[in-house]
């Protein structure tokens, strides 16, 4: 059928084309000439007589060892190869700094769980976590009952295993120190991990806890986060298997990096591709935002620490 609708098409083109030379000789007294048709693909040498330079490669010719130590693997980040790759963080947007350079929704991959009010505070210098961190999430519950957020995890959502423990944080004050917060993993509507912090206090503060699914699931999972608090002030929720690779807290996922280690690579370029050029000379990478450095450009001291991913400066390098 296609063929067919083709040569249509051909032949209208050709009864087109003959009656703008028949036009043409008739208004200008000469013909048009018509293209010259190749008959199919065909590839010519390129000119030595009129290139500047030429290269010639005799693939027979063995001149040099390629070394076996040549053989590595590169890391560029695109398509959540760190965060929702290797990174084993499972909350998207944790700290609410999805501006314009990401999605500009600094409520992405968020949603209300229950009755309340949250809000994202933006750019606020005054009341933030830190210089570099200005974002932050607000939950105004006047229902006295749970309320609060969920969070449905990077591309297709979160995973849990069944006994497998997780490790959540957050940075949390509230207005009436009087306050804790609740924190799930569902399945749906279906709890099947909680744990509660202690209360509140009105200056930021960081909550651990430990979580342990009963349940392996893939789908329609949720991490929620919840209080009966009035004003609660939110920031840097995360979430992280306990079972990382090498047992590091807060590390890389185990099984993307033991696929990655048992490729035997004999280096790792980072980063990788064009993420280190940047757009301009201005957004190439920085390797000192991955330490945390404040708008002076010195190291940037928060939580009793240096480096701390909180602290960290989102820049074109996301």
């Amino acid at each position: 059928m296609k063929y067919h609708v083709g040569q249509f098409f051909k032949k209208i083109c050709a009864v087109f084309l003959s009656f703008l030379m028949t036009i043409s000789t008739a208004i200008f007294g000469k013909e048009i000439e018509p293209p010259v048709e190749t008959e199919g693909n065909f590839i010519t040498e390129y000119s030595k007589e009129n290139a500047d330079y030429f290269l010639a490669v005799d693939a027979e010719d063995e001149i040099h060892d390629i070394s076996d130590l040549l053989f590595g693997i590169f890391f560029e980040d695109i398509n959540f190869a760190a965060d929702g790759g290797l990174y084993a963080e499972m909350v998207v947007n944790r700290s609410f700094e999805f501006t314009d350079l990401a999605k500009d929704d600094e409520f992405y991959g968020w949603s209300v769980a229950g009755e309340t009010n949250a809000e994202v505070i933006i750019d606020d210098t005054e009341n933030c976590l830190n210089e570099n961190n200005t974002n932050y999430l607000v939950l105004n519950n006047n229902s006295q009952t749970l309320a609060g957020v969920k969070n449905v995890g990077f591309l297709d959502g979160m995973a849990i295993e069944k006994d497998a423990k997780y490790n959540f944080s957050v940075y949390a004050k509230s207005t009436t120190e009087s306050d804790s917060l609740t924190v799930r993993l569902c399945v749906g509507d279906e709890v099947v991990a909680q744990a509660e912090t202690a209360m509140l206090n009105s200056i930021w503060t960081k909550y651990d806890l430990e979580l342990t699914s009963t349940t392996t699931a893939s789908q329609n999972v949720t991490l929620q986060v919840l209080t009966e608090g009035e004003e609660v002030h939110l920031d840097m929720i995360s979430l992280f298997p306990e079972d990382t690779y090498k047992g590091r807290k807060n590390g890389l996922r185990k099984d993307l990096s033991l696929l990655l280690e048992e490729l035997e690579p004999k280096f790792l370029r980072f980063p990788g591709g064009c993420v280190i050029e940047g757009y301009t000379k201005e957004t190439s990478y920085v390797w000192k935002d991955s330490l945390a450095v404040g708008k002076d450009g010195l190291p940037l001291a928060f939580d009793g620490t240096y480096g701390n991913v909180a602290a960290r400066n989102q820049g074109e390098n996301i």
